[in-house]
């Protein structure tokens, strides 16, 4: 049971009712924009790092106060660095 993995979950409230009901969560990989907290854990990153990279790449959208990552948007420059280089050579911070 230990090596298991668990789906994760999300709460969500149903519209007519206002039930609370377990939906299943939506993959980072699938989602076009991260907030910080997702980005942190998707490239598996402190929160001081994470947005130090994401404004590097040129990947932040501002809504507000809320700050999200457009993931393509990094996901593109991440390929970019990457070109021509091993992965010795590739220092982004």
């Amino acid at each position: 049971m230990k090596n298991q993995k668990r789906k994760p979950y999300i709460m969500s409230e149903n519209e007519e009712g206002g039930n609370k009901e377990l939906k299943e969560a939506t993959r980072l990989d699938e989602k076009r924009c991260l907030t910080i907290n997702e980005f942190q854990e998707y490239f598996s990153i402190g929160r001081n790092n994470a947005l130090k990279l994401a404004r590097q790449s040129g990947a932040i959208i501002r809504i507000g106060r809320k700050i999200l990552v457009d993931r393509i948007v990094f996901d593109e420059w991440l390929d970019e660095q990457w070109d021509g280089h091993t992965k010795e050579e590739c220092v982004l911070i």
